[in-house]
């Protein structure tokens, strides 16, 4: 059921394009890996024109643990989430 789920939802999301290109998790053909794949590159492209580049690092594997419900809810309906998967 989360897969039926899921899969409608991001269906919806990126019919709409909705997710902007930079977010890759959750995504077909996309990961963590691809998004870092894609930072490092930046990162090098920068080093190799003399840029500066600053960092910071970021721990979010307890993120989704403390995610407000009721403010989840409300941006989902914000994206046009209908009330029948809202109410599952």
């Amino acid at each position: 059921m989360e897969h039926i789920l899921h899969s409608s939802i991001m269906n919806h999301l990126e019919h709409h394009n909705m997710l902007p290109d930079q977010h890759h998790g959750f995504r077909k053909n996309r990961s963590c890996e691809t998004r870092l794949i894609l930072s490092i590159d930046d990162l090098a492209k920068y080093v190799d024109n003399r840029g500066q580049t600053n960092g910071i690092l970021l721990d979010f594997s307890k993120a989704f643990d403390k995610v407000s419900y009721s403010r989840l809810l409300l941006k989902l309906k914000h994206y046009g989430i209908n009330n029948c998967t809202l109410n599952f």
